[in-house]
């Protein structure tokens, strides 16, 4: 299911490197590969998701060919008039007008808490127009030197998975010397990141709540499919994949090795992944848009009315893929 949602998105995002190359009228300067990182790259991604992605470039001389080809498809995209004002992050405009435009299709955004596109946000360093060596030095650095940012993702976390959007030249040879190179570094992790990378998948579970509790009767509540459906799961493959070292080329093949392993782990995260994938698609689907956000009641209540069919999916089966928190924390214990 995730794995066909994944490749129409990356088959969609292809479709618009392809027409920003052609607006801009030029050849490109040197071989290069655009790359789908985040929920892109792990095989999750579903429509309406942010599209987070960066170059690899053969020579980074030609690197303001790369930025007006990235700022081509932010306006393509754009066009499509599903981009929130807010992910912009543009100052003047700021109190000026409330952002009531349907969340869809949008690239990751330039605001201080995102940024994972090509030009990033001004004050981040950007690595996501780069040489695979390049690339290389930036992963090896945080590798072996991790700060306090770690412990919410850094660009280790980031690159954990990458999958090819679109390739010209030999790009797709330097997106195979990046994960090449990426695999060895792995193979040399130090104590101090190891640290921290556990530190990092026990904070992620005390912070994430997979489920909230529900009672069918109760006044009602609001609910964020990504939030209280996805994050969490998501987040266990990837730090399981991290912590033991895996280099699958997504969470769902990372998963199945560790299932022929560790079954009474990979089998539960896997299901619970699959399950979270599964119901944030029918939500943005039925709500046609990346609001994610949906109204839970009693029968009676009309805001429910309007998404009955995405609360019954994911309520009436919660019992199939919930597991507590107290239980999630057992089963990492003692895989670390």
């Amino acid at each position: 299911m995730s794995l066909n949602s994944n490749k129409e998105m990356l088959d969609v995002a292809k479709l618009v490197v392809e027409e920003a190359m052609s607006c801009l009228k030029s050849r490109p300067p040197c071989g290069f590969c655009v790359v789908g990182i985040g929920s892109l790259g792990r095989g999750e991604a579903t429509p309406f998701s942010d599209i987070e992605y960066l170059f690899l470039v053969e020579e980074k001389k030609h690197v303001m060919y790369f930025e007006r080809l990235a700022i081509m498809m932010y306006f393509l995209i754009g066009a499509l008039i599903e981009t929130k004002l807010s992910s912009l992050d543009v100052a003047e405009l700021k109190g000026w007008y409330q952002d009531e435009r349907p969340h869809g299709y949008q690239i990751d955004g330039i605001t201080k808490s995102s940024g994972n596109i090509p030009t990033r946000h001004p004050g981040k360093p950007n690595e996501f127009i780069d040489t695979a060596e390049g690339l290389l030095s930036a992963y090896r650095k945080q590798l072996m030197n991790p700060d306090k940012d770690s412990l919410k993702g850094d660009i280790t976390a980031m690159l954990r998975y990458t999958s090819l959007v679109y390739s010209h030249g030999n790009g797709d040879q330097m997106l195979r010397k990046f994960v090449d190179g990426r695999r060895e570094l792995d193979k040399h992790v130090n104590n101090s990141r190891l640290e921290s990378d556990i530190k990092m998948l026990l904070g992620d579970m005390k912070r994430h709540e997979l489920f909230p509790e529900y009672d069918e009767f109760a006044a009602g509540f609001q609910t964020t499919v990504k939030a209280t459906l996805y994050r969490l799961p998501s987040l266990l493959s990837l730090n399981t994949a991290i912590i033991l070292g895996q280099s699958e080329d997504s969470s769902w093949e990372n998963l199945k090795l560790l299932q022929t392993e560790r079954s009474s782990v990979a089998a539960k995260v896997r299901r619970a992944l699959a399950m979270a994938c599964f119901s944030r698609l029918q939500c943005y689907h039925r709500l046609g848009c990346n609001f994610g956000e949906f109204y839970v009641g009693n029968s009676s209540s009309k805001e429910t009315v309007v998404v009955q069919d995405t609360k019954r999916f994911v309520f009436e089966r919660k019992m199939m893929w919930k597991m507590e928190q107290k239980e999630f924390y057992n089963i990492f214990q003692s895989l670390l």
